[in-house]
């Protein structure tokens, strides 16, 4: 078997070439020897350059390998100060590279590889590329110098023939399969091409035996030896070598049915130039929305990097799971940076050479805007990144909205209410950043359209009593002259002035007639279950006591219930073996409990953010569902002839009160299937204290 009997082209494009087919397969089939600089040390590369071997190892063959070590710029930092040495840090990267392993081909190739090391007909070395002082490059100046750009590799035959190739030859899977290699071929017996090869001879040569300047070749770690060869198979028969790498498609799973409202919010959000707001109300499938676009946007150009960055920790499991059956393996990026950093900066190094087409992050608000996460971001190249934001009216905050990046150029904001309470600065820069709503689906249309139940609402009056309405007096006029007095500084708020109206507010939210309210209902309701109660801080443990000395099964939902249990007492809930859940802020946003008949709003909130996402929770259809029922204890001052029997100061205070919380009852009321009796029930109140325009 000789090289001759091959019929070579001078270059091969891959472009207009099958340099699989016509090139590699029928040379290494042919070969007894093949050596290669194969650009970066990784699982990837090493599979690629192994692609085509079965006739190499056919022949008996042997091969010899040198990579590049992929070091980040706190792995060099770690060398330089002592703390790692380079065998050390090179051992650490490739074992955790080769740990994480999932694509068939991948892992085929490189237990081929193993194997040949186990029988001795594989070497490898490692070469580490250094500055003019001596010190490692990381990966991002190594790229910059162009040292490993240039691929070489050479075969040998039978006969002691010899065939070079060099040129741009990219060690990914992607290389062979979407058109983006190109290389010579010198043949040694050939005279016009013989200085060529003996160019590419020579240069693999002085890497392998480490005369390269500012280039340190090492023999491969122990550790990754003996990796690989734990790896390796009894026998080769057992690894389809032959197997073509299939391109991952991503697509709607068959369980999300096609919804037109969902479909015109995908094709509003291209239109605007893949950038906008979704303005839909809780429930409405915006994570679903959200996913589809993702898959619009990989079939235009499938390669890219996804963000998914929510608000809190569960929600992230959410995310997972629903990506999961679009077909995307998100890397999960929250708690510990210890638990994701080192994954993700190896998979950006993958995707920024090449080797991997897709990152698809799910992250919470906070850990995005750390620097861990914003330096990750920084290092991927091109212009292929998308951010989706989850409740986006949460970014608003200024620490928050200043970790957005601009080199994002897709922006996709997902919220029920993106508009921020009081924060109209905060409110403009999301809408700036992310480019306004682009696409608005209301509770009411949603309920109309039968995609969320409908609902009952029932307020319920609650009075302060007198000890409450004075501290509650008390504090308005503080505020009023701590706000006079800020205003004459030329500033609006200090924190002063946010601890007066904090305690003011809890005046409202902890006034005794709620507890005695709560009592007198659930009297009433004998036959609870599936029911939510969503409290403030202070009310927690007095409900508890009520539903418990009830007799009801009820257990505690809040900031403090470990992730492990939440499943689970939301699986009970849905089940009906736990009758009621008592909340505190948690049940806000993103938790499905789509089984809930019933809610009690005892926290007194006139932020729309917080409320709506609360009914939304609510209304969420489920089997056997076919209405919510709402029930709302809205505080009100003493209701004995107020106008006549208060002051015109105390009047004013006291109207205020019940305007902050009739926002909520107009919100509530206007969706609601019993309307007219719902105002019935505050219409006396109301016209007491001449509001009428609720």
């Amino acid at each position: 078997m000789s090289f001759w009997e091959v019929n070579l082209q001078p270059c091969y494009d891959s472009g207009k070439d099958d340099v699989l087919g016509e090139f590699y397969l029928p040379i290494l089939e042919k070969s007894t020897e093949y050596v290669r600089l194969a650009g970066f040390f990784s699982s990837t590369a090493f599979a690629v350059a192994a692609r085509g071997i079965a006739g190499l190892l056919e022949n008996d063959g042997k091969m010899k390998l040198i990579a590049g070590a992929v070091l980040r710029k706190e792995d060099v930092d770690a060398i330089k100060d002592g703390l790692e040495k380079p065998y050390e840090v090179i051992e650490r990267v490739v074992v955790e590279d080769f740990g994480r392993i999932e694509d068939e081909f991948v892992r085929n190739h490189v237990r081929a590889l193993g194997w040949m090391i186990a029988k001795g007909k594989l070497e490898i070395r490692v070469a580490i590329v250094k500055d003019r002082d001596g010190s490692p490059l990381d990966e991002t100046s190594v790229l910059r110098s162009g040292i490993f750009h240039q691929k070489i590799g050479i075969f040998t035959d039978i006969e002691g023939q010899m065939i070079s190739f060099s040129g741009s030859v990219n060690e990914t899977a992607k290389a062979w399969t979407e058109n983006v290699e190109e290389f010579k071929v010198f043949r040694s017996w050939v005279d016009g091409e013989y200085e060529h090869f003996r160019s590419d001879y020579e240069m693999f040569n002085r890497y392998w035996k480490g005369e390269t300047d500012r280039v340190e070749v090492l023999e491969i770690p122990d550790a990754v030896r003996k990796h690989l060869i734990q790896m390796a198979p009894d026998n080769l028969d057992m690894l389809d070598l032959d197997w073509k790498p299939q391109k991952k498609t991503y697509q709607v799973p068959s369980w999300v049915k096609p919804i037109d409202y969902q479909d015109e919010a995908v094709d509003k959000w291209f239109s605007n130039g893949k950038k906008g707001m979704l303005e839909m109300a809780t429930g409405t499938g915006k994570t679903i929305v959200a996913l589809k676009a993702v898959c619009q946007y990989l079939q235009e150009e499938p390669r890219g990097v996804i963000i998914i960055a929510c608000p809190q920790m569960h929600l992230v499991t959410q995310w997972k799971a629903v990506s999961t059956d679009f077909n995307f393996n998100p890397i999960l990026c929250y708690k510990s940076r210890k638990s994701w950093e080192n994954e993700l900066n190896e998979m950006i190094i993958d995707y920024n050479h090449g080797f991997r087409d897709l990152i698809f992050i799910i992250t919470t608000h906070i850990t995005f805007s750390l620097d861990p996460m914003q330096n990750a971001i920084e290092r991927i190249k091109g212009s292929r990144t998308v951010l989706v934001a989850d409740e986006v009216h949460h970014l608003g905050a200024a620490k928050l909205c200043q970790s957005l990046p601009e080199s994002i150029i897709a922006r996709m904001g997902l919220s029920a209410t993106p508009d921020r309470v009081y924060d109209l600065e905060g409110t403009s820069a999301l809408r700036d950043y992310f480019g306004g709503t682009v696409f608005e689906y209301p509770l009411k249309k949603a309920i109309e359209n039968g995609y969320l139940c409908r609902y009952r609402y029932f307020p319920h009056v609650v009075e302060l009593d007198e000890d409450e309405l004075d501290e509650y007096l008390q504090l308005t006029k503080k505020i009023g002259r701590r706000s006079a007095m800020l205003k004459d500084k030329g500033t609006d708020e200090d924190d002063t002035l946010k601890n007066l109206f904090m305690k003011r507010a809890d005046v409202i939210n902890k006034a005794n007639g709620k507890i005695d309210k709560i009592r007198e209902l659930i009297t009433i309701d004998r036959d609870m279950h599936n029911t939510l109660f969503y409290c403030a801080p202070g009310q927690l443990e007095p409900v508890l006591k009520i539903l418990g000395e009830s007799g009801l099964r009820v257990h505690r939902f809040t900031h403090e219930t470990p992730e492990s249990e939440r499943g689970r007492l939301l699986s009970d809930f849905d089940k009906g073996n736990i009758q009621a859940l008592v909340a505190m802020k948690c049940l806000d946003e993103g938790v499905d409990v789509p089984g809930t008949q019933t809610a009690y709003f005892i926290a007194s909130t006139s932020n729309p953010v917080q409320f709506i996402q609360r009914r939304g929770r609510i209304l969420r259809t489920a089997k056997g569902k076919t209405e919510a029922i709402l029930h709302d204890l809205i505080v009100v001052p003493y209701l004995d002839d107020p106008e006549n029997n208060l002051s015109v100061e105390e009047f004013n205070i006291e109207r205020r009160i019940l305007k902050r919380e009739l926002t909520r009852f107009k919100e509530f009321a206007d969706a609601a299937e019993n309307y007219f009796e719902a105002t019935a029930k505050i219409l006396d109140v109301a016209t007491a204290y001449n509001i009428l325009d609720f």
